[in-house]
């Protein structure tokens, strides 16, 4: 079942190349809807099969995180390039998954589990956002291109927030809770939520 997950992330890494030179090339854009479409329900599948049949390793998150990156860097750049999205929602992009990666390597070095990457609401909801939005701007310029302004500002009205919030969570966990603290690091921010009841 391993093989099976690591496959639909590779079809995930595979078809982001595609949507890159979809957009770029000016193919219509359906197909980069239908293609994002794709693409996130192979992000959905490969987690869901690796957590039903316990098929979860180190490596496949690693692959996992990294199809997810190349999926956003590629799609947001062409999107830059054809003047559908400004060039600072791309810096976001990197900027929220360096942060993803670096606070969850300090929150679990030493520990011998399965979990590589720590995971907190805020950012998943963000993460949501970051995901969609090539799809949500694909859905606009076949319906009425003339709003994607609108659009990317009622994005960005949420995105910002939710960036920002889960950033001050994340590392103000680490300053308080983590290696960087005086405190013991928890298991997981999932276990602090439940301390605090959220």
């Amino acid at each position: 079942m391993v093989a099976v997950v690591n496959a639909l992330t590779a079809l995930r890494l595979t078809l982001s190349f595609f949507v890159y030179s979809g957009i770029v090339n000016h193919q219509p854009f359906w197909l980069t809807l239908i293609l994002c479409g794709v693409i996130g329900l192979s992000d959905w599948l490969d987690g869901r099969l690796a957590r039903r049949f316990h098929a979860e390793t180190r490596v496949g998150a690693v692959l996992d995180v990294a199809a997810d990156l190349a999926f956003m860097i590629l799609s947001y750049s062409a999107l830059c390039q054809r003047g559908l999205l400004p060039a600072g929602v791309l810096v976001l992009v990197i900027y929220k998954f360096a942060e993803f990666c670096t606070t969850s390597y300090l929150a679990s070095r030493g520990k011998n589990g399965k979990s590589v990457f720590i995971s907190d609401p805020l950012g998943r909801a963000a993460a949501f956002l970051f995901y969609t939005l090539p799809a949500a701007v694909a859905m606009v310029q076949i319906v009425i291109p003339r709003f994607n302004s609108l659009l990317l500002l009622a994005y960005l009205c949420v995105l910002i927030p939710l960036v920002g919030l889960s950033s001050i969570r994340r590392i103000g966990w680490l300053l308080n809770q983590g290696p960087l603290g005086q405190k013991a690091i928890k298991p997981t921010i999932r276990a602090l939520d439940q301390q605090q009841g959220l």
